[in-house]
């Protein structure tokens, strides 16, 4: 309609509401599979766009409407990799009482549903108080040699019963093809957040789960003698591991990850009001088989190793790639991890053949 309004140069509408369209025209511009064919061929050969799709990609021609490859608003946030056959989408709605998540890689929907967790403290269930509320979303953009590559890191808060807060994260390296999902409980007010870890406000024995949803047809296989995960239906297409806990089932912890119909269970114990719980998902199936292996490192603070529940830091390394992530608990302090120097809360890194690690 809006096309054939233009056309005869009587729009019947007015500019707050052709606003409102283009609006929605940019959000189905990020929406669009990266595949927009039809199920025939054209009259002379290959594959054409349904006329919806043709109808939407022509007006945001006309009008220059550009979607950015990541967005957020309002509760909602979308990142994808780009819109060729090989790309991958992610899809969180936070805009209602419970959290939904969709991955999508290459044309493959591997988890659609609710993110949902559990927990307690001292054995009393911990509840949200309010709705889930958009903490970060920042964007960097890299060059390499195919293009641009936007890394995104995403943050939302929920806040919980007992004075916690719980911090989720996620972030999206598309470069890397991984993916790294994590929830942190954490005080709920800074200064106690800041604490010392035996306060008697922070002493309480935390039980936290999670569920990342998992789509039918998706199964999973634990690894024989180690931790990790295999998420695969006609063929490979993901691993997950779990970065908290030791990489040999032989080592005893504190948590477990294993795979539950229609979901991944992610549980983790702690002795004090701080716990992170991490799960790093590997979206390149060609890497899967190749060696592998990660270990928790240690963070130092002016020389003095810190426990668990202040500052975390975990290496992974697949085949010849290895990363760096790092989260600090407590307050945001000058701290060393693998030979780098923080002063942030959150670091997911690279580490180059050199042993420099590129942020």
């Amino acid at each position: 309609v809006h096309l054939r309004a233009e056309e005869t140069g009587d729009v019947p509408w007015s500019p707050r509401v052709r606003d409102a369209l283009l609006s929605a025209i940019e959000t189905a511009m990020r929406l669009l599979p990266a595949d927009r064919r039809r199920g025939k061929p054209a009259a002379r050969g290959g594959w054409t766009m349904s006329q919806g799709w043709e109808s939407i990609v022509d007006v945001a021609r006309r009008h220059g409407v550009k979607p950015a490859a990541s967005h957020s608003a309002g509760g909602f946030a979308g990142m994808r990799s780009g819109r060729g056959r090989g790309s991958m989408r992610i899809l969180v709605d936070a805009r209602g009482a419970s959290m939904h998540l969709e991955v999508v890689v290459e044309s493959r929907l591997l988890c659609c549903g609710e993110w949902s967790f559990q927990a307690s403290a001292d054995g009393a269930a911990v509840e949200p108080t309010g709705p889930w509320a958009d903490s970060c979303f920042e964007t960097e953009t890299a060059a390499k040699a195919d293009g641009a590559s936007e890394t995104t890191f995403a943050e939302w808060t929920l806040p919980l019963s007992r004075g916690l807060r719980l911090e989720r994260q996620l972030v999206f390296a598309p470069r890397d093809r991984v993916l790294l999902v994590a929830d942190a409980i954490v005080p709920s007010e800074d200064s106690a957040r800041a604490g010392s870890a035996d306060s008697p406000r922070l002493a309480m024995e935390i039980e936290y789960q999670s569920g990342l949803p998992v789509c039918p047809g998706i199964e999973f296989e634990a690894a024989e003698e180690t931790r990790e995960l295999i998420g695969f239906d006609e063929s490979v297409r993901l691993m997950a591991l779990p970065l908290a806990l030791p990489e040999w089932s032989s080592s005893s912890c504190d948590g477990r990850l294993e795979a539950e119909p229609g979901r991944l269970v992610h549980a983790r114990r702690s002795r004090v009001a701080r716990t992170y719980a991490p799960i790093w998902l590997d979206l390149d199936a060609s890497r899967i088989g190749e060696p592998l292996t990660w270990r928790r490192l240690t963070v130092a603070d002016s020389r003095q190793n810190l426990p668990e529940h202040r500052g975390c830091g975990y290496r992974i390394q697949v085949g010849g790639s290895q990363w760096l992530v790092y989260r600090g608990l407590d307050a945001v302090r000058n701290r060393t991890v693998l030979g780098c120097n923080l002063a942030c809360e959150f670091l997911l890194g690279r580490v180059g053949r050199s042993g420099t690690v590129e942020r």
